[in-house]
């Protein structure tokens, strides 16, 4: 299916969710793969679904690197959406499929199931993809909901938890033109002189801080002369303000690099070589991590084994603020910059730094090494000797 073909974005028919049943039960009968028409009805379905879920979660004027698509600046360019397709594909009906099979023996529709497996995929690929993204997302979600039950903002149309395509107003019924994302741009765009880094990097009571503050901003839109906004909007002028600080709050100088000479263990997790100045990257990371699975791997190991470090405050919460900064820089791709722009930025004393980043290193490496364990004992099992 080309993309012309999925364009519309519109709600799929009812008619063409049923094929998902009629082609999981002719998957579940019998060997081989399906009929290409078979095949073709549901390929072109499960587009339209793709395509109308991207459109709904504000994703079709995003970049598609933000879902794993690499090498593409939009969706119609090349076979960008044709790989998304794929993938979501595989996720719905073949990781998924005894499950789907489960649902079709106790005599149930699938279209409702797939329509979830849909949002699930994209709810994945993004936290996983994007995770930068993904965040402001939910922590604008939780503040306008906050704001809305404080009856600080009114729910004009859509259902809570808050979504994309959810109108909001400070007044109930309140007349007037609905804000567009350039009148929201000018005052989102003063929040990150007061929210950033804290935005991105905070954690735990220090995030609740920020949200609350974020509350405030998000009430005083009012007073800009913002009466109706859809929450979208106001969703996508923070990322777009927050990535574009993000980027330049961080900047790498020329001559002034994170690790020398390999110190502190941590080109490991950024993938770089001893006594080179390092650049972290989301993609082809050092060759002891072979792929991103095993790289998220050791983030969730070291993010959990910072959980248990139990250092004393303000230390742990610096850790958690340096590990934080860190993680996202590198899913993002961006450079780490130097530890005089860590220190000023994050708010960590510079002296402090070096034992901080001994200590991610070190848990780091352990992490590493249980990996390296597991996947020694995965290979010297009877299991994965066993000639297939």
């Amino acid at each position: 299916m080309r993309m012309t073909d999925a364009g519309a974005g519109a709600e799929p028919r009812a008619t063409e969710l049923s094929t998902f049943t009629r082609y999981v039960r002719a998957l579940a009968e019998g060997p081989g793969e399906p009929e290409p028409q078979h095949f073709g009805v549901v390929w072109e379905a499960l587009g339209k679904i793709l395509a109308h879920e991207l459109r709904k979660r504000g994703l079709w004027t995003s970049p598609p690197r933000y879902l794993g698509v690499n090498g593409a600046r939009h969706w119609k360019e090349g076979e960008a959406f044709e790989e998304l397709l794929e993938e979501c594909y595989l996720f719905v009906f073949v990781d998924r499929l005894r499950n789907l099979a489960a649902h079709l023996e106790a005599g149930r529709n699938l279209d409702g199931l797939v329509f979830l497996n849909v949002r699930n995929f994209l709810y994945d690929t993004q936290k996983k993809n994007d995770p930068l993204g993904f965040r402001l997302f939910e922590v604008l979600q939780r503040c306008v909901q906050s704001a809305i039950e404080a009856g600080r903002i009114h729910l004009e149309e859509g259902e809570t938890p808050v979504s994309n395509r959810t109108l909001l107003s400070f007044a109930p019924d309140r007349e007037g033109k609905l804000a567009t994302r350039q009148q929201l741009a000018n005052p989102v765009g003063g929040w990150c002189d007061e929210l950033l880094p804290e935005l991105v990097t905070a954690r735990g009571k220090k995030l609740a801080g920020t949200e609350e503050r974020l509350v405030e901003r998000i009430a005083a839109l009012a007073e800009d002369g913002v009466g109706r906004f859809r929450f979208q909007d106001l969703a996508a002028c923070l990322k777009k303000e927050v990535r574009s600080r993000w980027a330049a709050l961080l900047d790498h100088e020329e001559g002034d690099v994170a690790f020398e000479d390999g110190a502190d263990g941590l080109p490991t997790l950024a993938g770089t070589a001893p006594g080179r100045a390092s650049r972290v990257r989301r993609v082809d990371p050092d060759t002891r991590v072979e792929d991103w699975d095993s790289f998220t791997q050791l983030v969730d190991c070291v993010s959990e084994a910072l959980e248990r470090h139990g250092a004393d405050e303000p230390a742990q919460a610096w850790l958690e603020t340096l590990w934080n900064a860190l993680r996202m820089l590198s899913t993002e791709g961006e450079e780490i910059p130097s530890r005089r722009q860590l220190a000023v930025q994050l708010g960590i004393p510079r002296d402090r730094l070096p034992e901080l980043f001994t200590t991610l290193g070190q848990l780091s490496e352990e992490c590493r090494q249980e990996r390296l364990a597991e996947r020694f004992r995965e290979g010297t099992s009877p299991e994965a000797r066993r000639p297939e």
